[in-house]
């Protein structure tokens, strides 16, 4: 079912085809000479068992300009998966997977319409069910593909295509934890995102890609990067607004993921996982699909901009700013309240800083700058308050009696709130077991320490 702008089913818009049950279930791609005419590719869902790709034709220069569906439910084949993606602008490419074989369906669309397919013949077999689940996503460009792969565990299937045309591919091993649903490029190709979820639990993954990296170490399972999520986490897209977007099942929020072109390092899984800003659905809930978008080179018209993610004296300090070109050039300086000396400066574009800071109220000054005469000066402030000082906390410790007490040497503050490993919620225990012992400090600003005591025998 189709609507138009003024939320009223349009005309000749029901029983289009596909499956709203499906993970893609429908692309909208623009006519290569009329701007009016949009093609829809639809998808079943692969459990109906008839796993059609099909089309429809909306004519928005009918009913006063809402447009009708002038064309429906025209079958192109059948046992396809339930994905499908698109790249370009005037010459648009649909890209589809047949269902029981390796096989991709590339269909250029045109001012001629909806050509013949074209094949490629790489990459997985897809033959069960599970294999038809999640995404399907182009990088911007067409040179490279990926897509879920649910079949003997979880996996990307990734072709690139190299200098002389002939794709390469890689089936990328992501078995953390669940399967692999959303599946999004990020604006330069260079890092590809991929969201798991067990339906409960969810983690984002980052995996460089860049054309500099051989397939084999694309492939390398040490190189991703595996942020968790307090969300279950379904697809990924980027937006008209060069933003890329998590859907988070059952939530009155979408996220989205602050600099999508950063790399994080496989350690620094909590900082990716920092980046994500919650947008509000104004009273709508989101389920784990998104509206499925073209992927093109064009550059959306943005802003500059700046964001500081910043909370607690021991957590890293996120710089993120958005300049106009693709040639800007950044400087932060960031300056403690009431100080004229700077406590940290950066020419990067994004940063971590991983330095400490007294807690008290900072200034983030970005001023982005181009060789064409462009110069521009954000500022934004922020607040650190200080984590729990465990700086003085002894280990090991050694009993001489019977029992021993642990704790004392936290320096107590109002509003803390403690949680030992035996469960107790106190500032210290007494323990009559040797072993290792774990505190967590939660300051009433939320900001956390922990720290481990191993109490061991005098003799």
């Amino acid at each position: 079912m189709i609507w138009d702008s003024e939320h009223n089913v349009m005309g000749n818009g029901t029983e289009l085809g596909g499956d709203p049950a499906s993970s893609q279930g429908v692309i909208a791609v623009a006519h290569g000479s009329d701007p009016s005419l949009y093609y829809l590719f639809l998808n079943d869902d692969v459990s109906s068992g008839d796993n059609v790709f099909s089309y429809a034709l909306v004519d928005m220069k009918l009913n006063n300009g809402l447009g009708d569906v002038v064309l429906k439910d025209r079958k192109i084949y059948s046992r396809s998966t339930e994905k499908v993606a698109a790249q370009g602008v005037e010459n648009t490419n649909v890209l589809t997977h047949e269902l029981g074989s390796n096989s991709y369906r590339l269909y250029p669309v045109n001012d001629q319409g909806i050509n013949a397919a074209e094949y490629i013949s790489q990459g997985s077999d897809y033959f069960s069910n599970s294999s038809s689940n999640g995404y399907l996503k182009y990088a911007a460009g067409g040179d490279k593909v990926a897509q879920a792969y649910n079949s003997g565990g979880a996996f990307i299937d990734f072709l690139r295509r190299d200098s002389v045309e002939n794709w390469e591919e890689a089936l990328l091993d992501v078995n953390f934890g669940g399967t692999v649903y959303g599946i999004e490029f990020s604006p330069s190709s260079n890092l590809l995102y991929a969201t798991i979820n067990d339906g409960l639990n969810s983690l984002l993954l980052q995996i460089p890609v860049d054309d500099d990296y051989t397939i084999e170490e694309i492939e390398n399972p040490d190189s991703v990067t595996v942020a968790e999520l307090n969300f279950e986490a379904g697809a990924l897209q980027t937006g008209p607004n060069g933003q890329i977007y998590i859907a988070a099942n059952n939530s009155p929020e979408v996220y989205t993921i602050g600099s999508p072109d950063q790399r994080f390092s496989p350690e620094n899984g909590e900082n990716l996982a920092a980046t994500l800003q919650p947008f509000n659905l104004a009273g709508r809930t989101s389920r784990l699909g998104l509206p499925n978008f073209v992927q093109n080179l064009s550059t959306p018209n943005q802003e500059p901009s700046i964001n500081v993610i910043a909370g607690c004296t021991s957590d890293p300090i996120i710089l993120q700013g958005v300049g106009k070109t693709n040639f800007d050039q950044f400087s932060w300086t960031i300056t403690p309240e009431g100080s004229s000396s700077s406590a940290y400066t950066s020419n990067n574009q994004n940063d971590t800083l991983d330095i400490e800071l007294d807690p008290g109220v900072y200034e983030a000054s970005l001023r982005i700058t181009n060789e064409c005469g462009y110069d521009e000066l954000l500022v934004e402030n922020f607040e650190l308050f200080p984590s729990p000082d465990v700086s003085n906390v002894v280990t090991p410790r050694t009993f001489c009696g019977s029992t021993l007490t642990l704790g004392e040497d936290i320096v107590d503050e109002p509003g803390h709130s403690y949680l030992w490993s035996t469960g107790d919620t106190t500032q210290t225990i007494d323990v009559t077991e040797t072993g290792n012992y774990t505190v967590t400090i939660t300051s009433e600003n939320g900001c956390i320490s922990t720290a481990e005591i191993f109490a061991g025998s005098s003799i």
